[in-house]
């Protein structure tokens, strides 16, 4: 039960920086083509 819980924190965790870095990328490319 521990390890399923853990791996699920993980899954989630991953996630949300998969999802955090997606965005932060896709603005830093919208504020490049508005400086260019």
């Amino acid at each position: 039960m521990i390890e399923r819980a853990v791996n699920e924190v993980l899954l989630v965790q991953s996630s949300i920086i998969v999802l955090w870095l997606s965005d932060s990328l896709t603005s830093g490319l919208i504020a490049e083509t508005i400086i260019l």
